[in-house]
């Protein structure tokens, strides 16, 4: 498992920190594992202002709040990450972000020799803000992976590697969730089209979507 060196700038406030625990992997192994957590980060911050600017690096990162917010960017494009929402950042990705006041975050991040087609798999592959349905389960589930990914026991590491991939493939399932939301208009339009003459039943249009019908009562 090469080092990789990462040249950034930060504000010279930023390591004005209340709290900050980093544990890192301490295991190794002679293998060319797929996917791993391989550093997590807990840090309890509050300045007036500090930012941080990175070139990019072999790994992806999840970032979730627990109060406060932070605003990253990539690629012209701005994320507020608080409370409620997890930040995907795929890897070799370019990115800076920015925070005040009062913030508690998490950083865990994933590195493996499979990574980019793992997270092409799953459809992972662009930096995304993800409004997680169950918020507190998700970070239960992160802070448990990054607590632990300092383990001399091996059987606890790769049960660890295994709830690593699992909270990639939730975050695959909201995005997937989301984009059938918004194509099922299109879909139904097209469905209609197929034959104008065909008519079509409110049964029809159910076992086509997948949805029911909805009663509104007085």
């Amino acid at each position: 498992m090469r080092k990789t060196r990462v040249y950034a700038r930060h504000s010279p406030n930023y390591r004005e920190e209340r709290y900050h625990c980093r544990r890192l992997l301490s295991l190794h192994f002679n293998l060319d594992l797929p996917l791993y957590p391989f550093c997590f980060e807990d840090q309890i911050r509050d300045t007036a202002n500090a930012w941080y600017d990175s070139p990019g690096v072999s790994f992806l990162m999840l970032v979730a709040l627990e109060s406060g917010e932070s605003i990253y960017e990539t690629d012209g494009k701005k994320y507020a990450v608080s409370p409620g929402k997890v930040l995907f950042v795929p890897e070799f990705t370019p990115y800076q972000f920015r925070s005040w006041g009062y913030q508690h975050k998490y950083v865990l991040e994933i590195k493996g020799s499979h990574l980019s087609s793992i997270l092409s798999s799953l459809n992972l592959n662009r930096t995304a803000l993800y409004d997680v349905e169950n918020f507190s389960s998700f970070l239960t589930d992160l802070k448990a992976i990054g607590e632990h990914v300092d383990t001399k026991d091996r059987n606890e590491y790769l049960l660890l590697m295994g709830k690593s991939y699992e909270l990639l493939a939730r975050l695959a399932l909201e995005k997937l969730d989301k984009q059938s939301g918004h194509s099922l208009l299109p879909r139904i339009l097209a469905f209609l089209e197929q034959d104008f003459e065909r008519k079509v039943s409110i049964s029809d249009l159910e076992e086509f979507s997948g949805l029911s019908k909805i009663r509104t009562y007085p």
